[in-house]
C-alpha cells in the first residue's frame, strides 16, 4: 500500500480502525498494512562525540522530538501535534549505529530498534520492533526523511501479523 494521499483523508479513521480490527480478528496467514508520516519536530538533540572527531565508535545522539500530523490522523487535524519520540543512535563504526527508539502516539507507541546505516547523519530504516496499544506485535519501518534544520518527515510503514 502507498503513502496515503490528501483524497483518502475522510475514510483514513475508519480504514483504520477497520485495519486493527479486522487485525484482531484475521488468520494467522493474514497481513495487515498501514502506512502513515508525521512531521517530527526537533526539541532537544544531545551529541557525545568521542575521540576520533567526527562520526566514528562509541559516539552517541539522542534526538527528541515533537510529532505533528502531516495529514488527519488519530482523530485530529492535520497540524496538531500528536505525540512525540526519543531516538538514540549508538554508533558501532563510522557508518553504522544500533537504533533505539519510542513512539508515544495517541493510539499507543512503536518501539524502533535495531543496526542501521548512517549517511551525513540520517539513518537508513529503521526496524519497527513492536509497541504497545495498537501496535503492539506490530513490524516494518521507519524512514526518516530530513526537511531542513530541526524538521523530517517521519514514515512509518507498519505491518501486522
Amino acid at each position: 500500500m502507498g503513502v496515503l494521499r490528501p483524497t483518502h483523508v475522510g475514510v483514513l479513521v475508519v480504514a483504520f480502525a477497520i485495519a486493527t480490527s479486522v487485525a484482531e480478528r484475521a488468520p494467522a496467514s493474514a497481513v495487515q498494512r498501514f502506512t502513515f508520516r508525521l512531521e517530527a519536530i526537533e526539541l532537544l538533540t544531545t551529541k557525545n562525540d568521542v575521540a576520533p572527531g567526527g562520526q566514528s565508535k562509541g559516539d552517541v545522539i539522542v534526538r527528541t522530538n515533537r510529532l505533528k500530523n502531516t495529514f488527519p490522523w488519530f482523530g485530529l487535524d492535520t497540524g496538531d501535534i500528536v505525540g512525540s519520540d526519543r531516538l538514540t543512535l549508538r554508533f558501532v563504526d563510522r557508518r553504522a549505529a544500533i537504533a533505539d527508539g519510542v513512539a508515544k502516539l495517541p493510539i499507543g507507541t512503536i518501539r524502533v530498534h535495531g543496526r542501521v546505516r548512517v549517511r551525513a547523519g540520517v539513518p537508513e530504516p529503521i526496524a519497527v520492533a513492536g509497541g504497545t496499544g495498537t501496535f503492539a506485535g506490530a513490524t516494518g519501518t521507519l524512514k526518516v526523511l530530513p526537511l531542513d534544520a530541526g524538521r523530517s518527515t517521519y514514515e512509518y510503514r507498519i505491518v501486522w501479523p
